[in-house]
């Protein structure tokens, strides 16, 4: 159907699908560097990504007030430059995501590891054809509301990530208020081992 394949990768920065790196599946990719992402500046920012030389000139101009060469407006555009200090930075820690991903799928298995045997928790997805760079730790629970104020009770943070997904556009949608029905728990899991022994213990009032 000559459709074009555009790749959210906001929250998935290293991640693999079927070998290939996220970003390079479609015909381009989007990746946000907000400061809570896995790669995150100390500000807004962002990138496209594509091999389509064509996709790129556009996102460029879009980008730059629709221009080019300054004050030519090929087109409608915005300002989304990225600035040179957010650059700088993202620069530097983009040398250690690999690192950091690594410590982030060993304290998100050593958190399943203690877990598991709970019954009525639905971990993480982890297909042996994907790997998993674990932007958050979310499980998923019917007894979700329950064990969030049992972890409060024991000073653990936890939160609902995204409790509402567009609610205007998916009013009629009602099953997919389902997809809200989500629990996240430490949701820094580069945390120390003996913090996670806290919150595992914790979670099996």
């Amino acid at each position: 159907h000559n459709l074009m394949v555009i790749e959210d990768c906001a929250q998935a920065h290293g991640a693999t699908y079927r070998g290939k790196k996220v970003g390079t599946i479609g015909h381009a990719g989007s990746f946000s560097f907000y400061p809570s992402k896995n790669l995150g500046a100390y500000g807004d920012a962002g990138c496209i990504v594509t091999k389509n030389k064509q996709l790129a000139l556009q996102c460029r101009m879009i980008g730059n007030h629709g221009q080019l060469t300054k004050y030519e407006h090929k087109r409608l555009g915005r300002n989304s430059r990225l600035d040179g200090l957010q650059a700088a930075i993202l620069s530097v820690k983009l040398k250690y995501l690999d690192q950091w991903n690594v410590l982030r799928k060993q304290h998100a298995d050593f958190y399943t590891s203690l877990l598991k045997d709970i019954p009525g928790i639905i971990f993480p997805s982890k297909p042996k054809y994907s790997t998993h760079v674990y932007h958050v730790y979310a499980i998923q629970t019917k007894k979700r509301d329950g064990l969030k104020a049992h972890l409060k009770e024991k000073g653990i943070e936890t939160s609902i990530h995204y409790p509402e997904i567009l609610p205007s556009v998916l009013e009629p949608l009602s099953g997919f208020r389902k997809l809200c029905s989500k629990f996240i728990i430490s949701s820094h899991v580069c945390g120390i081992n003996r913090k996670g022994d806290t919150v595992c213990g914790t979670s099996n009032p």
